[in-house]
Parts: structure tokens; sequence; C-alpha cells
């Protein structure tokens, strides 16, 4: 299996470990995509996450795909997780995350019109 696609589903693994068994790898949509893992929620909101493993960090190409992704999946919250290098499955927890502030305020209670 080739990387991205083996880090989506360590993502997924350890997501189901978190959380429990409605977390899943969602079918690539192209255009239409909506992320990459499924069963994510946030006060009933989708919570929408884009995986990457790549040798080069492009943060803001990611976080506009995000924002295409989130788009499609009718919602605002989401974040990239993305390959830390020298941590591999055994250690998933060690993963980095990426999302704006917005985001970050929203999940720490914020009043969705305040930020």
């Amino acid at each position: 299996m080739k990387k991205g696609p083996q880090f989506e589903k360590d993502v997924v693994e350890y997501l189901r470990t978190a959380f429990g068994g409605a977390i899943e790898r969602r079918v690539q949509g192209g255009r239409n995509d909506r992320g990459d893992v499924a069963g994510l929620y946030w006060l009933g909101r989708p919570f929408v996450i884009e995986a990457k493993n790549r040798a080069k960090v492009e943060l803001a190409t990611w976080m506009g795909e995000l924002a295409d992704e989130c788009g499609n999946a009718d919602t605002d919250l989401g974040a990239v997780v993305f390959h830390r290098k020298g941590r591999g499955a055994k250690s998933m927890g060690d993963q980095y995350v990426l999302m704006d502030l917005r985001t970050l305020c929203v999940l720490l209670g914020a009043d969705d019109g305040d930020v």
C-alpha cells in the first residue's frame, strides 16, 4: 500500500480507538471530495479530516484543499492531520494537526458568532 492511503488508514484506526468504531475512510471524491475521514462530529456538525503524508510540507495548499472539502461536506470545521517525520503508525498520537485559529476557538468553546 502506498504511504498516503496507509497513513489515512492509520489515522482512522487511531481515531477509532479514541472515539469508537463509527469512523471510516471516505472514498475519494475527486472534485466533490469531502475529506479523508468520515464519522467525526462536533456538536452535531461534521468535522472534516484531510490526511497528508508527503515529503514536502505545503501548509497553505493543504488548508485550501481542506476549505474545499469542508464546503463539499457542508461544514466549516476541519483539520489537516499530517505525518511527522520519524513517527510511524505506532506513534500516531504524535502526528501534527493543522487548523485555522477560528476552528480552534470554536472547538474551545467560543460562540461561532464571535469568531
